[in-house]
């Protein structure tokens, strides 16, 4: 155990003063500890719904960071509790005693990630919630053990949204759907369709290839080399280009038949998705989005994660490659999903 492990763990030692669900009251303060990355927020479509079929007025609150925030605002279910980043989460206590203060006492805190890290366990340790569940119950005091304990929790080959579905049942929830979510913001919504309109763009098929690691990337040479032979394919092919982008304008010019249309934020990204017929995307969120409005999808993986990732693409029509897929292979694909009954009319 690691320095921040240890100190982490003094934040987790004190279990709760309930140890069910069914302890809690009908219209129960909830709060859900999320301070992760984008997808991580879509695979936790199951646990929000889960709570709301049980108690269909609990007050769901998100703690989300800056990054995501618009992502949680456009979610009807919830309401965001935007917390620094966690390289500030020395500020977590002040916040943490603003929440106490608004929402009043915390019935249900759901931890569903490791708390081996301040920025996590601090959470928890500040809300003083009746009843805190997670994923890793048997690793931290603070967590109640589950009803029904299950050997499939977590494994890795289960999708993320699988898995805390699977959470949920163990700590006695109901069954319900085990797939990613994500709702439109409305002024995404817009200018995304005025954009198609204007631009006469009716059927396309989205490449992004960004991640948030650069071994998750794609490189320029390799995308060229797929718009290539997606040309052949007579389809529209818009590229996704974040606005973190720094030479946004090299990818722009990576090819005359590409659209490059403006992305502000990933609300907008959301709204191309779901307009779009099929979705080429690398190892991140584009992914999960796609799967969300169950979108044919290829997606593309480094080789050590095609086995054993729960982050595998959950659409009814779907493959998976390495990164290095020769670009003729993701041609036939490609041709293969758009001679399937999704797109014949």
């Amino acid at each position: 155990m690691n320095t921040k492990e240890v100190i982490s763990s003094l934040f987790t030692r004190k279990r709760k003063n309930l140890s069910n669900i069914n302890e809690l009251n009908k219209s129960p303060n909830v709060i859900i500890n999320y301070n992760l990355p984008i997808g991580d927020y879509l695979s936790l479509s199951p646990v929000i719904d889960a709570i709301l079929y049980k108690w269909h007025s609990a007050n769901i609150y998100i703690i989300c960071s800056n990054n995501t925030l618009c992502l949680v605002k456009s979610d009807p279910r919830v309401k965001p509790l935007c917390f620094p980043d966690k390289k500030r989460a020395w500020q977590y206590p002040s916040y943490c005693k603003k929440v106490a203060s608004n929402v009043g006492d915390i019935d249900l805190l759901i931890e569903p990630c490791k708390l081996n890290r301040s920025f996590r366990s601090l959470i928890g340790y500040c809300l003083q919630p009746h009843l805190t569940i997670g994923l890793y119950w048997d690793k931290y005091k603070s967590i109640a053990q589950p009803i029904h304990l299950n050997p499939e929790l977590r494994l890795t080959q289960l999708s993320k949204p699988k898995m805390y579905c699977k959470m949920l049942q163990d700590y006695g929830f109901d069954v319900i759907s085990n797939s990613y979510k994500v709702y439109e913001n409305n002024e995404s919504r817009r200018t995304v369709e005025r954009y198609l309109n204007e631009n006469n763009i009716q059927s396309y098929i989205i490449i992004n290839p960004f991640a948030s690691t650069i071994k998750r990337t794609l490189n320029l040479s390799q995308v060229k080399n797929i718009i290539v032979k997606l040309n052949k394919t007579n389809k529209s092919i818009i590229l996704l280009i974040p606005p973190y982008i720094e030479n946004s304008q090299v990818w722009k010019n990576l090819d005359n038949n590409i659209i490059c249309p403006p992305i502000n934020n990933i609300m907008d990204s959301v709204s191309y998705v779901k307009n779009s017929t099929l979705v080429i995307s690398v190892d991140t969120s584009i992914v999960h989005i796609a799967s969300s409005f169950n979108k044919p999808t290829i997606a593309l993986y480094r080789e050590q994660d095609l086995a054993k990732s729960c982050w595998l693409p959950t659409a009814d029509q779907h493959e998976t490659f390495s990164l290095t897929v020769e670009p003729e292979l993701i041609l036939e694909t490609v041709n293969q999903l758009y001679n399937t009954k999704t797109y014949q009319s």
